[in-house]
């Protein structure tokens, strides 16, 4: 029995299970906001805000993959775990299938989780050791009432389906490689059948040849369950290699977004020039074609971000306006939308 097949019950929200037509819009991010509080003094008053996340405007459609990149710290992961809703957003919109799920209560989020999953950087971390891995695939349909009429079989195909023997079911996580625990993750996302997969950082932590499995694996896998992937990565080249459309992110802000051609080819915004100067080119004959920005100075705190363009500070472009007016994420000529008042594409920094 594949995913697709899974018995599950009926509900009032059927519409919502049923798999979004490809290229139809499927998530929508408007002005999303995660600040948390600082607390200083006995009695634990707030003193100030950690801005993680802050305003950030995103979409996807069923079937695409939304590559997002950006430094350590910069709100990507914290970004996917509030429009999953493991953290409670702060404000803005977050809507799934056309239902606004931003501040859904958890009775209400139940039906969603089943369309959600999660799929986590430390396969290690994120796998129960207690369980087996038979048990930890077929958790989430235990949860959801779905193991019964033939549950035992699903997590076996499950199984079958990553990569992973059927008879290894019975074995705990630490009796695997670290390609192996992140394949068990990937079969505990797919059991409830779900249309979008968040995908933070999965294959930072393993080697560049079990990395290259991971990334075909789940091509593979969108393909054959027609699913939509938001991927986290600092790695330019795998991000390029899975992404349909990429989104730069840097303190908390969306600094510029596109298609992959788009951002690979035309970056308009600095610091996507900078990351893209700073990846690594395979061939030595084109290392010295490229110009390499070296960025000043160190990422701002997010409890104190400098005024105007969050950026500014590290900018060689920056000038007084930078520092009063807050660039829009739009496109000024460039074909996409970039959050910089002076965008503009330079190709010393294309491979």
């Amino acid at each position: 029995m594949s995913p697709q097949q899974a018995p599950h019950q009926e509900t009032s929200t059927e519409t919502l299970h049923a798999r979004a037509p490809l290229g139809t819009e499927l998530l929508r991010i408007e002005g999303l906001r995660k600040y948390f509080p600082i607390k200083a003094g006995l009695i634990r008053r707030e003193v100030g805000q950690i801005k993680a996340v802050d305003g950030v405007d995103l979409t996807l459609n069923a079937g695409e993959t939304l590559g997002v990149v950006g430094e350590s710290g910069c709100g990507k992961s914290t970004m996917a775990r509030s429009v999953a809703r493991l953290l409670d957003p702060t404000g803005g919109k977050v809507t799934f299938r056309g239902h606004d799920i931003t501040f859904s209560s958890r009775r209400e989020l139940r039906e969603f989780r089943r369309e959600i999953q999660f799929v986590f950087q430390d396969p290690y971390a994120s796998l129960n050791p207690r369980m087996t891995v038979r048990e930890i695939v077929a958790e989430p349909l235990r949860v959801h009432g779905r193991y019964k009429n033939g549950g035992k079989d699903h997590v076996d195909q499950l199984m079958e389906t990553v990569g992973l023997k059927s008879e290894h079911g019975n074995r705990f996580p630490h009796e695997f490689s670290g390609g192996q625990r992140q394949r068990i993750g990937v079969a505990r996302a797919l059991a409830l059948n779900p249309q979008l997969l968040m995908l933070d950082e999965p294959v930072s932590a393993l080697d560049v040849s079990i990395q290259a499995q991971v990334i075909n694996l789940l091509e593979r896998l969108q393909d054959e369950f027609h699913l939509s992937y938001v991927f986290i990565a600092h790695d330019l080249s795998v991000v390029r290699h899975i992404s349909d459309r990429v989104a730069v992110m840097y303190l908390g802000k969306i600094m510029e977004t596109g298609t992959k051609a788009e951002i690979y080819d035309r970056p308009s915004h600095p610091y996507t020039q900078a990351l893209l100067s700073a990846a690594p080119i395979p061939d030595p004959a084109k290392r010295g074609k490229r110009e390499r920005i070296v960025l000043k100075g160190d990422v701002p705190s997010p409890a104190d971000p400098p005024s105007g363009c969050v950026f500014r500070t590290r900018c060689w472009k920056a000038e007084d306006i930078c520092a009063e007016e807050v660039p829009q994420l739009i496109d000024r000529g460039q074909g996409h939308p970039v959050a910089c008042h002076f965008a503009e594409a330079d190709s010393k920094v294309l491979a």
